[in-house]
C-alpha cells in the first residue's frame, strides 16, 4: 500500500517535472513572439509617427502659404490706399493752387 501511494507520487512528480521542462522549452519561443509583437507594435506607432508628422508638415506650410499670401494681399490694399489717399490730397492741393491762383 505504501509502495503504491510512492509510486502514485512518484508519478505525479514524474509529470510535473515533465511539463515544467514543456513550459521551459517553449518559454524562449514565447519570449521571442513576444518580441516580435512588440516590435511590430512599435514599427507600426513609429509608422504613426512619422505620418503624424508629415501631416503636420504639410499642414504647417499650407498654414504659411496662407498667412504669405494674406499678408502679400494685406500689403497691396495698403498700398491701393495710400495710392489712393495720395491722388486724392494731390487733386485737394492741386484745387487750393488754383483758387489762390485765382485770388491772386
Amino acid at each position: 500500500n505504501l509502495d503504491k501511494k510512492r509510486k502514485i507520487l512518484e508519478d505525479i512528480t514524474e509529470d510535473h517535472l515533465a511539463k515544467k521542462a514543456h513550459h521551459e522549452e517553449k518559454l524562449p519561443v514565447q519570449r521571442k513572439r513576444m518580441e516580435n509583437v512588440h516590435a511590430k507594435e512599435r514599427k507600426r506607432l513609429e509608422k504613426e509617427v512619422e505620418d503624424l508628422q508629415a501631416e503636420f508638415q504639410h499642414d504647417t506650410e499650407q498654414l504659411e502659404e496662407q498667412m504669405a499670401s494674406a499678408l502679400k494681399k494685406m500689403e497691396e490694399e495698403t498700398q491701393a490706399g495710400l495710392e489712393k489717399l495720395k491722388a486724392k490730397l494731390m487733386g485737394e492741393l492741386s484745387e487750393r493752387r488754383e483758387k489762390v491762383a485765382a485770388e491772386l
